[in-house]
C-alpha cells in the first residue's frame, strides 16, 4: 500500500486490528510475521530488476532508458573529513528518485505474487476469498491460521526475497499468535524468529489482547511529554493564552499527539477520560498565569512615574 495514491498506513493498522480483533472475539487461531528487510533499498539486485521490469511488460526500450540512468553510479564517502576515492555502486535503488517507489513495490509484488502461488496460506475472509499478507513498502506482515503454514510462507518469502537480493533479519522479525495451541517456532535458515506479545507495527502498537487501548495510552504519554517540553512557554508572562489556544490544545493532544497515524476505529470513552486530566492542567495553569499580577510590569510603572 505504500508509494500510492489515496493509501497510507492508517489503512494498513485498520485493516490488521479488524483481522486480530474478529480472530478474537470468534476464537480462530492467527499467525502473524513481521517481517524486516536489512536495508532493503540498498540490496535491490539491478540485474534481477531488468528482468523483472520485462517480465510486468515494460517495453525494452525503456528498461533501456532506466537501466542506462543506473550504469556507471559512483559515490564518494566522508571519512576523516576527506572524500575516499569514487566507489561504484551495484547494487539497490536510488533514494530520492520518483522512480524508485515503483521498482522497489514491483519487487515486493513479485516477491509476494510468487510466494503464494503454491496455495492458499492465508486467513479465509470470504467463502472464496484468502487474505496473505499486509503490505507497506518493506514491512510485510505475513498471515495464516496454521503453524505448517506460516512456516511454509515464510520459507516461500525468503527465499523469493534472497532471489532479488533482500535479505529478512531475523532478529527484527517478529511472531505474534492468537487463539494457537502450537508452540513451535518458526525458523529461516534453521533460526529460530522470536515470538512477542506485543510489535510496534507502522508506529502503532499491535498486542495480543486485541483493541487500541495500548496504543492510546502511549499516545497519550507522548503527549504528555510535548506538553512538559513547552512548559516554559505556558508559564511565560509574556504571551497571553486565550480559549483558542486551549481549544487548540487540546485538539492537538486527542488529535496530532495521540490519534494521529492510529486511525483509531473503536475510540471509546475511557480514552478521552485518559486525555482529560492532561487538558484540564493546562486550562488551569493558563487560568493561574492569567491571574497572576505582572510584578515586573508594576516596576516599570513605578520607575516611570519617578
Amino acid at each position: 500500500a505504500g508509494f500510492r495514491k489515496d493509501r497510507s498506513c492508517t489503512d494498513q493498522i485498520a485493516i490488521l486490528r479488524i483481522i486480530v480483533e474478529q480472530s478474537i472475539e470468534w476464537n480462530s487461531s492467527l499467525y502473524i510475521n513481521f517481517i524486516d528487510y536489512e536495508k532493503a533499498f540498498d540490496s535491490v539486485d539491478r540485474t534481477t530488476l531488468w528482468k523483472l521490469l520485462r517480465h510486468y511488460g515494460v517495453p525494452q526500450k525503456i528498461v533501456d532508458i532506466i537501466q542506462n540512468s543506473y550504469d556507471g553510479l559512483h559515490c564518494k564517502i566522508v571519512h576523516g573529513g576527506q572524500l575516499t576515492k569514487s566507489i561504484e555502486v551495484k547494487t539497490g535503488v536510488r533514494k530520492g528518485c520518483l522512480l524508485s517507489p515503483f521498482l522497489f513495490l514491483l519487487l515486493i509484488d513479485w516477491i509476494m505474487k510468487t510466494s503464494i502461488s503454491e496455495g492458499k496460506h492465508g486467513i479465509q475472509c470470504t467463502s472464496r476469498m484468502q487474505l496473505d499478507d499486509l503490505d507497506f513498502t518493506d514491512d510485510l506482515a505475513i498471515l495464516s491460521q496454521t503453524q505448517q503454514q506460516m512456516q511454509k510462507k515464510t520459507n516461500s518469502v525468503a527465499t523469493a526475497s534472497a532471489a532479488i537480493g533482500l535479505n529478512i533479519h531475523k532478529g527484527k522479525s517478529k511472531i505474534l499468535r492468537y487463539n494457537t495451541e502450537c508452540t513451535n517456532p518458526i525458523t529461516i535458515d534453521e533460526e529460530d524468529l522470536e515470538d512477542v506479545k506485543t510489535f510496534t507495527n507502522l508506529g502503532s502498537i499491535i498486542d495480543e489482547q486485541g483493541g487500541s487501548d495500548a496504543d492510546v495510552k502511549v499516545r497519550i504519554g507522548k503527549a504528555r511529554a510535548a506538553y512538559l517540553q513547552l512548559k516554559n512557554i505556558w508559564n511565560s508572562k509574556q504571551l497571553s493564552v486565550n480559549q483558542h489556544q486551549v481549544q487548540n490544545f487540546q485538539y492537538k493532544c486527542q488529535d496530532s499527539s495521540t490519534v494521529w497515524g492510529g486511525n483509531f476505529e473503536n475510540y471509546e470513552s475511557h480514552h478521552t477520560q485518559d486525555t482529560d486530566p492532561l487538558i484540564r492542567h493546562y486550562q488551569e495553569q493558563s487560568t493561574v498565569e492569567e491571574n497572576k499580577p505582572d510584578i515586573r510590569g508594576e516596576i516599570n510603572k513605578e520607575k516611570a512615574l519617578e
